[in-house]
């Protein structure tokens, strides 16, 4: 799997390139938008499908994995370690959030090999709960 990984890098273009520097440096989950808008910043010409492209490139090779989140926009996460997800209910923000064991109670529970999977916990951030008290 690292070889293959290294063999796709090897051969990524010079946006594909900017654009997971771009995922990696940032504090936060972004959509394609906000990630074309930075790009945009970095590459005057580059286009909106190129981002797109880009973006399913990087996360087919294991470089970023995509968030799907029910009523927004898809976000991209430079983490690719199995983790879930809390999504302020008030404010939009997501955070990575690292349960340890989780993966491994799954498996005991239920007998079957997770491969893969998306636990988003919904809440409210301390500043969106005292925006609620006051």
């Amino acid at each position: 799997n690292n070889s293959k990984k290294l063999k796709r890098e090897a051969t990524m273009t010079k946006h594909q390139k900017s654009i997971l520097e771009i995922i990696a440096r940032a504090p936060l989950h972004h959509t394609a938008d906000e990630i074309y808008r930075i790009a945009q910043a970095e590459m005057p010409k580059v286009a909106m499908a190129t981002v797109y492209n880009s973006l399913a490139y990087l996360c087919e090779g294991g470089y970023i994995r995509r968030l799907h989140l029910a009523g927004q926009a898809d976000v991209y996460d430079r983490s690719t370690k199995p983790h879930e997800h809390m999504v302020c209910d008030g404010c939009g923000r997501i955070g990575d959030i690292f349960i340890a064991g989780f993966a491994d109670e799954l498996v005991a529970r239920t007998g079957m090999d997770i491969r893969s999977y998306d636990l988003v916990i919904h809440t409210l951030c301390p500043k969106c709960q005292t925006k609620e008290t006051q």
